[in-house]
């Protein structure tokens, strides 16, 4: 089971060896053994703790993307979904935004 702080820390640590297919892998492993198991509370508290505002728009679209099949299932998705949406106006503007997110708020 996926712990909140031991699965920050890690992605942290992951990070910090600069492999990025390492630190995706990393991620949706992390929410598959949550989300494929039905734990889909610990998967929302999981999203609370992310920090949208520390991590690149690759990792925040991974998150994404992995919970996307779930996210009628998440309270929080849509929330993150909008967080991330709001950081990633803020880097690339409206328009490229919505194509960095094209369908994943569906």
């Amino acid at each position: 089971m996926v712990v909140i702080e031991e699965f920050l820390e890690g992605l942290d640590r992951m990070i910090s060896k600069d492999s990025i297919d390492d630190v995706l892998d990393y991620i949706l492993i992390a929410m598959d053994d949550l989300l494929l198991i039905g734990n889909y509370e610990a998967c929302d508290e999981l999203l609370k703790a992310i920090d949208v505002s520390k991590y690149n728009t690759t990792i925040l679209v991974c998150i994404l993307t992995g919970i996307f099949p779930f996210k009628d299932e998440l309270k929080y998705s849509t929330t993150f979904f909008n967080d991330v949406k709001t950081k990633t106006e803020e880097i690339f503007g409206e328009s490229e935004t919505d194509l960095i997110l094209w369908g994943l708020d569906k």
